[in-house]
């Protein structure tokens, strides 16, 4: 919050300030980027981006490529020869990147020139952007400045039709779960209630106080150990605890078919009495079953607690695409590395995240207040070109909750409004950081064989097909089969880096 004040207070000496202001160039420097199209950007709407051009003194030859052909045409980019000086990509691509010495490790550049983005990186940030292959740094990442994402979700008119008040225990969600199964909640006459849904297996583990958000990563167990989910202390506890929901029906029965959007219709379909989701869903959950249910309502509440009392839930990741320069841009590597630090000063928080005055955004009691229409919702802000969400910028809790509160004051939201926003804020004390799975070559090698037969014999047991003798003896062949390498050199990547 102090960094935020701190901030603030520093965007206000921008007010006024004079267009001809210097530049972060004396002369003009010209460079080329290869990035993903932001899906909501207004086509040829260049407003942000030229202006950005104009406060650095740089021309810039922008390749933008659609989302859905990205990996696709950067392949092609990289095996043309023809590259540009900079290529900004998710994560997952940088490993091919890397292999094929396409771009070039940025340590000593961004040791040297980028002060402003390290400012804003934790040692652990720091560690998850190194690469498995050799421990170095190839990408600036995007920084998201507001950790809020998650929340579970529960009926309270549902709770209110079986005489039961919000469970905060493991024992208390029990006895909710199950008189949703018996008690008819959803008043149709039919046995179809689904107690609690869910669509990604993290939400679950995360019960059993394991910090992941899928079965299939790694994570960090309370003693500091870095190694595959399935090797974590409470993961039997998970699998224990998964078979008596499954088996009691008091999860649904089709979960490993279930994607998000299926929960989703489950909970608005009046099927579901509870979900872990993005918590603005609790709003839509409330809206579509009002058209029938008049008093229906989707209230937020902390984390579901397991039976060894942890309540956890994943803060939203803060590091995303990384600009990479490449071979080609070596020669020019310390400006590219200066342009891209220029985001993470306060004149390119500024511009990335308000706009330009007059036309983005207004200045009220001494700082930026984003205006209509571009601060309505995401969709009309990104479509303007703010937060440009496949640019490494500095994404700024500030801004992101003026868009998310469509330029009101929390206090003047509507009911539904004010109960998606408490849901964000009530579960920071239960948040985690996810922790990368690094591509080690014993990963690259074993996983797509080895890790869909973990949670293969995972659901056997929790349906109840398999008991746990078979579950350990199938479990140990895998170990034997590659697994335990895999776990050895990632646990041994994870030490070298930290």
């Amino acid at each position: 919050m102090k960094r935020l004040l701190a901030l603030l207070l520093s965007l206000c000496l921008f007010v006024g300030a004079s267009a001809c202001a210097d530049t972060l160039f004396p002369e003009t420097e010209s460079l080329s980027i290869f990035a993903k199209m932001s899906q909501f950007l207004e086509p040829g709407n260049t407003l942000l981006t030229d202006e950005m051009q104009k406060l650095t003194n740089t021309k810039i030859d922008f390749q933008w490529i659609p989302s859905a052909s990205f990996t696709e045409k950067l392949s092609a980019v990289v095996a043309s020869g023809k590259l540009p000086d900079v290529i900004i990509a998710p994560a997952a691509n940088i490993p091919m990147l890397v292999e094929q010495g396409v771009i070039i490790p940025l340590d000593d550049l961004i040791a040297q020139h980028a002060p402003d983005y390290l400012s804003y990186l934790t040692e652990d940030d720091k560690v998850m952007l190194k690469q498995a292959s050799d421990g170095k740094t190839y990408g600036v990442a995007r920084i998201f400045d507001f950790p809020y994402a998650m929340s579970t979700i529960i009926r309270e008119d549902w709770l209110k039709n079986v005489g039961k008040e919000a469970p905060t225990t493991w024992e208390e969600w029990l006895d909710v779960l199950r008189a949703f199964r018996d008690n008819d909640p959803n008043g149709d006459g039919a046995a179809n209630e689904i107690p609690l849904t869910f669509f990604d297996m993290g939400h679950m583990l995360n019960i059993f106080g394991i910090k992941a958000t899928a079965d299939d990563a790694f994570c960090v167990t309370d003693d500091g150990q870095y190694t595959l989910v399935s090797e974590h202390p409470a993961y039997k506890d998970f699998l224990e605890g998964m078979r008596l929901l499954y088996s009691e029906k008091l999860i649904n029965q089709e979960y490993q078919t279930v994607v998000m959007n299926s929960a989703y219709q489950q909970m608005n379909d009046n099927l579901a009495g509870a979900i872990i989701a993005w918590a603005q869903e609790c709003r839509t959950f409330t809206t579509t079953n009002r058209a029938t249910i008049p008093d229906a309502k989707a209230v937020c509440v902390p984390p579901i607690m397991g039976p060894a009392g942890t309540q956890l839930i994943p803060a939203r990741a803060k590091l995303d695409v990384q600009y990479c320069i490449t071979v080609a841009g070596e020669a020019k590597a310390e400006k590219l590395i200066k342009l891209v630090n220029w985001f993470f000063t306060e004149e390119g928080i500024k511009l990335w995240n308000y706009g330009i005055e007059g036309v983005h955004h207004e200045v009220k009691d001494g700082k930026p207040a984003i205006i209509a229409p571009h601060v309505t919702d995401f969709v009309s802000a990104y479509g303007d070109g703010l937060f440009l969400n496949s640019f490494p910028i500095y994404w700024a809790a500030d801004a992101y909750e003026q868009v998310m509160c469509s330029g009101l004051d929390r206090s003047q939201l509507d009911e539904l409004n004010q109960e998606f926003v408490k849901g964000l804020f009530l579960n920071e004390e239960y948040f985690y950081v996810q922790m990368p799975t690094f591509a080690t070559e014993a990963y690259i090698e074993y996983q797509a064989d080895l890790l869909p037969k973990v949670a293969q014999i995972r659901d056997e047991y929790i349906t109840g097909k398999i008991d746990m003798a078979t579950y350990d003896a199938e479990y140990q062949k895998l170990l034997d089969g590659g697994l335990d390498e895999v776990i050895k050199q990632a646990g041994e990547i994870y030490s070298s880096l930290k």
